[in-house]
Order: structure tokens, then sequence, then C-alpha cells
């Protein structure tokens, strides 16, 4: 019985090319910026939270904090312990969308100090604020479904995510 051995050469690494992004104004971005400013000025809406999204805000929080206060203090039968970690699992995706995705854009209020406590919500639920703020404001924002260099589309196969 004779046995052959295959040698296959090493497949070569992708060829990332160095993306350079020109250093002047340009006249759509320009005129996107201007037309947003102009229609939160007619509209009388801030451009920042309001009432409801602080009112959901709280909700979320003071919801999973007793969700998980509950879940490790009392004694409960296996289903609702079950619901109870699905309900954490929505609150924390919830407060990452709406409190941490907003303070760290700036739009969760108009005072700094408060975007910048909502930001770090990341950090309450187990994540790294300053890690993510690298992962998703510089870098995704910067090279946004750009093959390669956007962490959020390197993914694949298994999961693609375009909502962050």
């Amino acid at each position: 019985m004779s046995m052959s051995l295959v040698l296959e050469s090493p497949a070569k690494a992708p060829r990332i090319e160095k993306i350079s992004f020109a250093n002047q104004k340009v006249a759509v971005f320009t005129e996107l910026k201007k037309r947003v400013k102009d229609y939160f000025a007619t509209s009388g809406l801030e451009s920042s939270g309001n009432f409801s999204l602080y009112a959901k805000a709280i909700f979320f929080i003071s919801t999973y904090i007793g969700g998980y206060v509950a879940l490790v203090t009392l004694t409960l039968p296996g289903w609702a312990a079950l619901i109870i970690c699905a309900y954490l699992g929505l609150a924390a995706a919830a407060i990452g969308f709406n409190l941490m995705h907003d303070g760290s854009h700036g739009s969760f209020s108009n005072k700094q100090w408060l975007n910048t406590l909502c930001a770090y919500s990341i950090n309450f639920l187990g994540g790294d604020a300053l890690l993510w703020k690298n992962k998703h404001n510089i870098i995704h924002h910067t090279f946004t479904n750009i093959e390669g260099h956007d962490q959020d589309i390197a993914m694949m196969p298994v999961l693609r995510s375009n909502v962050l």
C-alpha cells in the first residue's frame, strides 16, 4: 500500500491596501450637515435626547437592576428564572443601544458629562467602553463597510452586523 503526501502551498494573506481620505471639504457632506442643522432649527426638536429617551433609560436601568437582584436573592422556580434571564438579555441590549451607543456619539444629552456616563454604561454590563469606542467610533465610522478594515463586517461568515 503506497501513500502519497500532497503539500499545499500556504494560502496567501489577503492584500490590504492603504486607504486615504481627501483633506478637503466634500460638498455633499457639508450640505448634509447644513440640512440636518436646519431641520433641527426649524422643527424645534433637540438634536440630543428628550424626556421619552430619559424615561426609557431609567426604565431599562431600574428593571435590569431589579431583575438581577431578584435573580440572585430570591428562590425562584426555574421557569421564572429563565424569563428573568431572557429579560436581562433584552434589557442589556436596550441599555447598550439607548444609553451606551447614544452617549458614545454625544447625542444622549446636551450635557457632556451625561453622555460620558452613558457611554461608560457598557462597563456596567461587562463590556469595555474604551475598547468599544476605539472599535466602533474610530474604526467602524472611519472605514464603514470597507472589507479588511471595518471589523463589524469581518465577523463573517457567522454574523454580519451593520446595525452598530
